[in-house]
């Protein structure tokens, strides 16, 4: 097979363009990884912990909150967490109870994604002070799941705990389903 002298050149820049789009295909550009910030401010009575979203809106996020606790990863299924009213790409959190002096700490805060899929920020450490305690009293009887209970808290400079859980022994946790204000401060918290 002979090749037409006078379509070579056109043959050859033919050639030229495939292999230049072949190697240099149209790429995206790559949507950066959100980065999750998150901080601790020492206040007099506990910890404000403080978080940021970037690269992100709040619609994009279904839940955001932070774990802590006394485990180099916690995580939100067994530590200690918070979860906002509303998914937000900034948050903070005051905890005024529950940290020995001297024991070490660890906290990240988290977002759920559109997808169900849960994103944690990189570990702080902080060392725990003594800070107040809450006084809990529940009254005595078997109790199964969904069950409703009051429970007295006595300390009323407590943050809202609308949207916190309580771990009880380390295996179960209770979650607020409605709040009394009463002479001393009283909610109620149903099994989860």
């Amino acid at each position: 097979m002979k090749i037409n002298p006078n379509a070579l050149p056109l043959l050859l820049a033919y050639c030229a363009s495939f292999t230049f789009l072949f190697f240099n295909r149209c790429k995206k550009n790559p949507i950066p990884d959100p980065i999750i910030s998150v901080s601790i401010n020492d206040t007099n009575k506990g910890f404000q912990f403080n978080a940021s979203i970037s690269d992100l809106a709040n619609s994009d996020l279904l839940e955001t909150g932070f774990v802590w606790g006394d485990t180099e990863n916690p995580v939100k299924i067994s530590a200690f967490s918070y979860v906002t009213a509303k998914p937000q790409t900034a948050f903070n959190y005051t905890v005024i109870a529950g940290f020995s002096k001297g024991k070490r700490y660890f906290l990240r805060a988290y977002y759920v994604d559109q997808q169900d899929q849960i994103h944690y920020s990189d570990v702080v450490a902080f060392d725990g002070k003594n800070t107040i305690g809450v006084d809990i009293t529940i009254a005595q009887k078997n109790y199964t799941w969904g069950d409703e209970s009051e429970i007295k808290i006595l300390d009323t400079n407590l943050p809202d705990l609308n949207a916190s859980n309580i771990i009880l022994d380390g295996s179960i946790r209770i979650k607020p389903s409605r709040i009394n204000q009463l002479i001393s401060l009283m909610r109620s918290f149903a099994l989860i």
